[in-house]
């Protein structure tokens, strides 16, 4: 009865709102609630003596497949906790399987997870038989509720820490390195929660031989703070590596119209977006920010795109890995660990050996050969030669220091708000002539360092691993508040 008791309390007393009273049977309505559900093994719909639990459905009315609560979720490691922000009710993660639709494209393979929060939604008698309809709601807000006009209890990180603990796309990460075509299947860009038009999207980019995994202590904390949750909406790309980065920055721009302009149904060039990169995710996120007009192109061929019209016609996408500008505003640009200039590994024996282990996807390979075939070697610049001449670089050799298109990319000027954060092993400071033999043990400072063109650079302690530094967390917490 002590459920019910607290839940009258709590609906005849919302106009007069007594907060210091209702604080102090919040705690005993929740832990009520809580006993009754837990002693429950389907809360998607079920009916008990004296008990009905209805959980809503999905936005397409689809109906979840499994309820988790997160009173129940362990994890050792402690920046994977959720937070619950205060309210009524108590909160868990609603599961259905992806059914590979067209509106579940967008989101990630693995499953549906969207956070709900369980409340009292009424208590009636019938036939003298007390009867509490508890009611699951789907979250996406720190939502009011107007039976108690009080907020409702609510865990956004519950739904992802759910979901990295089922993910398995990591595996796809070696694959796509070697063998692109292997690991096509998990391309893409995935909304890590229901879309929102009222968020801004935050894109999460890794680097080379990685996955969207490496951010999950990032995504975390950003879900965990109230008010950032409320503002941002986190989004992670999966891209086969093994590619260069230019192709594979093509494909994630096209993506990102594509989903953009699905969820805002609207000019997608009109919204704003904040993008991070970590190493040579770096680099695909800063062709999202600059506008290269012609000069990539004329970096690596002698003829005009009008020249070459027949080999765009059977390759349409191959002009827009040269010429390309901001599919969207950027509110927010960050670098974590990037090889501006390249890595010398890239240019070393294991660099080599890794390189030659690469098998590039044929419709890759195939425009190139096109190129060659109709317009002869002359076509292509004598620097690309070498890196174009065998139909394509893959992207440990365009990571090699002084390749042409990275040293143009590096010319374009970055937006007013980009942040560069840069990783060293061993010393957090260098001055002079030292800077220039310090590394991250992947990528050297000078060529992380964006000198005067970030608004902001700072340096952490990272083995190429800044998205997981705490002190690198907290600079783009503080950035994404401002």
């Amino acid at each position: 009865m002590t459920l019910v008791s607290c839940h009258q309390w709590l609906k005849h007393n919302a106009e007069t709102r007594y907060t210091e009273s209702e604080a102090k049977i919040i705690p005993h309505y929740n832990a009520a609630l809580l006993q009754i559900l837990t002693s429950q093994s389907d809360l998607i719909s079920f009916t008990a003596p004296h008990i009905q639990v209805q959980t809503e459905p999905d936005r397409l009315g689809q109906v979840f497949e499994e309820i988790y609560l997160t009173a129940n979720m362990q994890n050792t490691e402690a920046h994977l906790r959720p937070e619950v922000f205060s309210g009524i009710g108590i909160t868990a993660v609603a599961y259905r399987a992806n059914s590979y639709q067209i509106d579940d494209h967008e989101y990630p393979l693995e499953g549906i997870y969207r956070p709900i929060t369980f409340f009292v939604h009424e208590v009636s008698i019938s036939d003298q038989e007390l009867l509490i309809h508890i009611k699951g709601k789907r979250m996406n807000f720190h939502n009011r509720n107007t039976l108690y006009q009080s907020q409702l209890a609510y865990a956004p990180a519950a739904a992802f820490l759910t979901l990295i603990n089922k993910a398995d796309i990591d595996k796809s990460s070696f694959i796509g390195l070697l063998t692109a075509e292997r690991a096509e299947h998990r391309f893409g860009i995935f909304a890590i929660q229901e879309f929102s038009p009222h968020k801004t999207p935050l894109l999460m980019i890794h680097g080379l031989n990685s996955s969207p995994l490496i951010w999950r202590k990032l995504t975390m904390a950003i879900m965990n703070d109230e008010a950032l949750n409320k503002r941002y909406q986190i989004w992670h790309a999966f891209y086969p590596s093994g590619p260069p980065p230019f192709y594979n920055a093509m494909r994630l721009r096209k993506r990102l119209k594509t989903m953009m302009g699905r969820f805002h149904q609207s000019d997608y060039a009109g919204q704003s977006l904040s993008i991070i990169g970590h190493s040579m995710g770096g680099i695909i996120a800063k062709t999202f920010a600059v506008d290269t007009g012609q000069q990539l192109w004329d970096t690596a061929f002698s003829k005009s795109p009008q020249d070459m019209t027949s080999v765009l016609e059977s390759n349409p996408q191959m002009q827009d890995i040269f010429i390309f500008s901001p599919p969207a505003r950027l509110n927010n640009l960050f670098f974590l660990d990037t090889p501006h200039r390249g890595s010398e590994m890239a240019s070393s024996w294991i660099g080599r050996l890794g390189a030659g282990l690469i098998n590039l996807p044929s419709n890759f390979t195939n425009m190139f050969a096109d190129v060659v075939k109709k317009f002869g070697i002359e076509t292509i610049t004598p620097p690309m030669r070498p890196f174009l001449a065998t139909h394509g670089p893959n992207s440990i050799e365009v990571l090699r220091p002084d390749h042409p298109l990275m040293n143009k990319l590096n010319s374009f000027p970055l937006p007013e708000r980009t942040w560069s954060i840069v990783g060293l092993d061993k010393e957090l400071h260098c001055a002079g002539h030292t800077c220039l033999t310090i590394s991250d043990g992947v990528v050297s400072w000078t060529s992380a360092t964006l000198n005067q063109q970030a608004n902001e650079e700072i340096i952490v302690a990272s083995n190429h691993d800044s998205f997981n530094n705490d002190t690198a967390i907290e600079f783009i917490l503080a950035k994404l508040r401002d």
